[in-house]
């Protein structure tokens, strides 16, 4: 990773918990959207999933003082509080597609930052 002071260890960590977070919250919104079935404790699960993976980012980052992937982490506590708020309100998830396709965005920068490679995911979304 370009210009950061990373140890190659926290390297791997930080992109592990960056991508296991990604996938998991890709999973959730799929699963949040299956017209074949009914699948929201697996959404859930798939959200408090990719929120452990996401807290553990936001405090290596802090640790660090990386406040460039800041902004992407608080995209997706935007989508999970959005997520949960229409859950617990019985709304419908239109916001909270909007807000996961907000947080796809954001993560492309870190993407690049910390070099994962994402195309085939994000190319799912629109599917």
């Amino acid at each position: 990773m370009a210009n950061y002071n990373l140890s190659e260890e926290q390297n791997t960590v930080l992109k592990t918990f960056f991508l296991n977070g990604f996938i998991s919250a890709f999973h959730s919104h799929q699963e949040l959207f299956n017209k074949k079935r009914d699948n929201l404790m697996i959404a859930l699960s798939y959200l408090n999933e990719a929120d452990s993976h996401f807290v553990a980012s936001r405090v290596l980052c802090a640790n660090l003082y990386f406040e460039e992937f800041q902004h992407t982490i608080n995209k997706f506590i935007l989508y999970s509080n959005e997520f949960k708020k229409c859950v617990r309100t019985d709304h419908s998830h239109q916001h909270t597609d909007i807000y996961f396709r907000d947080f796809v965005d954001s993560f492309k920068t870190s993407a690049i930052l910390l070099e994962l490679d994402i195309y085939n995911w994000v190319e799912k979304i629109d599917k």
